[in-house]
Order: C-alpha cells, then structure tokens, then sequence
C-alpha cells in the first residue's frame, strides 16, 4: 500500500474496505494453512519437555518449506517494494 501511495497517487482510491478484508482473509487462511498441516500428518504435534504445552515436531521438508513460504517469499517482497520505493525517491 505504501508503494502504490507513492508510485500511484491517483490509484490508491482501488484500495478500499473490501480489498483490504480480503488481504487480511487471505493472511488468515495461510495462517490456519500451515498451523493445520501437522494435524494432517506432515509433521505433528508433541508435548515439549515441561509437559504442559504442545509444538511442532520440526522435520526438514516441513522446516525448509515454512521457511521459504513464510518467512523467505514475504521478506523478498517487502524488499524488493523498499528497494523500487528508494530508486524512485
């Protein structure tokens, strides 16, 4: 949003309240995406060492896939829109 506020003046008027609840729609559903998937079988749930909480039991597929999908994709994006932002200024 910021980019286009720069790069688009005119254009931001396509950002509204709809598009904005499906942005966030979209982010709530990757987030039940990747939390279910270990109840589905890749991965799974465990009690940690104290007894009184479970996590994730942490396998390279599941690791190397949330950390490209969920921590790589995003952070590419959020610098590939600064670095355009600071050509541009």
């Amino acid at each position: 949003q910021r980019f286009y506020i720069i790069y688009k003046p005119l254009s931001i008027k396509s950002m509204n309240y709809k598009s904005s609840t499906i942005i966030v729609a979209i982010c709530f559903l990757g987030g039940i995406l990747w939390s279910t998937l270990p109840i589905l079988g890749w991965s799974h749930y465990s009690l940690e060492g104290t007894l009184t909480s479970c996590s994730v039991e942490w396998n390279e597929s599941y690791n190397a896939t949330i950390f490209a999908f969920v921590y790589v994709l995003p952070l590419s994006a959020i610098i590939f829109s600064n670095i355009k932002l600071v050509i541009m200024v």
